[in-house]
């Protein structure tokens, strides 16, 4: 079974004075449904270099929750580490896919910007996606427009909010919805995470 390596919210627990790092176990389905093995990375960028020098991952998600620290985001080690996972992909050509904060991450990672859109945070939007018209959720406050040239759009809501990307040269994904909110768990997700990581 392939490895892939899964990004974190990070959150402070003030009552017990913790730092956490967690995932919502929704994507626990998705991941047996794709009979790959997930392994959690920490929000610490020396572990997960050592991580990434003795694990053998086969693909990388960097998961949504929060915004990036300049727009608002409160964890500088999380931004830090998705850079470090974006780096190691680029340079070892592994498959990398950017859900919600997470595309947002490659875009600012490639030169791109973010900007406050209305409309977009618990809502449904339609869009066109692998050619087919669906439903998506929207859970985000920034989004954007345009992307560097090194980035093809894969879809936009009806505003232009861009909703999906991919790289023009490596196997890099962005999509701004999150498929382990959606119940049932959406086939079309599931084939596309399969063709992401080459399932």
């Amino acid at each position: 079974m392939k490895i892939i390596g899964v990004t974190q919210h990070s959150s402070k627990e003030n009552r017990y004075r913790e730092t956490r790092d967690a995932l919502d176990k929704r994507w626990y389905k998705i991941f047996k449904e794709l009979k790959v093995i997930p392994i959690t990375l920490p929000n610490d960028t020396k572990m997960t270099n050592i991580l990434l020098r003795n694990i053998k991952f086969s693909g990388f998600m960097l998961t949504g929750g929060d915004s990036p620290l300049k727009y608002g985001g409160k964890s500088k080690e999380r931004d830090l580490t998705e850079n470090l996972i974006i780096k190691h992909c680029l340079i070892n050509k592994i498959s990398l896919l950017g859900v919600c904060r997470g595309m947002q991450m490659i875009n600012l990672f490639f030169g791109g910007k973010l900007v406050k859109v209305r409309g977009h945070k618990n809502k449904k939007k339609k869009i066109k996606f692998l050619n087919q018209e669906r439903m998506i959720n929207s859970f985000h406050d920034f989004g954007f427009f345009k992307h560097s040239s090194k980035l093809i759009t894969q879809a936009q809501s009806s505003d232009g909010v861009i909703k999906a990307f991919k790289s023009k040269s490596d196997p890099i994904w962005g999509i701004m919805w999150h498929p382990e909110r959606m119940q049932p768990i959406s086939k079309l997700d599931l084939y596309f995470l399969r063709k992401v990581f080459r399932q």
